[in-house]
């Protein structure tokens, strides 16, 4: 956020041009809409069985360099893929309530 906020505290080589490279609202925006569909594929019912959304590189292609092109660097750099993260997560989740099920019917049974 600080160097989307003030390009030109960019501390490395070009920390001059960083104002002309980087579009800081539409560098937002694209993360923005990126996480936006993104919760509503991880919020959606069916979402162990649906397909994520795709994780698209923003410096690439024909001309990406015309607009913004600091900006889409920084958000590849940033890039994780989080429906990989999300699908592991759902994974162990799975295994961990299974788990604890398990360990409740022991500790229920020595209960008794």
């Amino acid at each position: 956020m600080p160097l989307l906020e003030d390009p030109a505290n960019y501390p490395g080589a070009g920390g001059f041009l960083a104002p002309y490279l980087v579009d800081p609202r539409g560098t937002i925006a694209a993360s923005d809409k990126r996480f936006i569909t993104l919760m509503a594929w991880v919020e959606a019912p069916d979402h162990a069985t649906r397909a994520p959304p795709v994780s698209r590189s923003y410096a690439s292609g024909p001309g990406w360099w015309l607009w913004n092109p600091a900006g889409k660097s920084i958000l590849d750099l940033g890039g994780v893929d989080f429906a990989d993260v999300i699908t592991r997560i759902d994974e162990l989740a799975n295994t961990l309530f299974i788990s604890r099920d398990a360990s409740r019917r022991q500790l229920l049974a020595l209960y008794e």
